[in-house]
């Protein structure tokens, strides 16, 4: 199973002898024709090293509100708080709160 997280962590330029502190890393491979972009993340355990790789894909094209499934109160809301120069956007990320970020929202109009 090493050779398993080796090989990940060679692919996602992480350093492949660290085994006792978490790395985040990143690669982009073509599945089906389309380009996926997979996060890497390992972190070390009582019984080894652990890796999670998630699997985004990667949008050529921005998308409206209309394709998100918002209802037009809901982009008109959105369209307003990303108007407001000191909008702050929630976020699921657990240090959110601890780090507010400003809005970075692209769409198509």
């Amino acid at each position: 199973m090493t050779h398993v997280i080796s090989r990940i962590k060679v692919m996602s330029n992480l350093n492949i002898v660290e085994r006792r502190h978490s790395q985040d890393g990143r690669v982009t491979i073509q599945h089906l024709n389309r380009p996926r972009d997979l996060r890497i993340a390992t972190f070390p355990t009582a019984l080894g090293e652990k890796i999670v790789v998630r699997i985004h894909e990667c949008l050529s094209e921005t998308l409206a509100f209309d394709h998100l499934g918002m209802s037009v109160a809901q982009a008109e809301k959105l369209t307003n708080l990303i108007a407001n120069r000191t909008a702050r956007c929630s976020s699921p990320d657990r240090w959110a709160r601890a780090r507010p970020r400003p809005c970075t929202v692209a769409w198509a109009r």
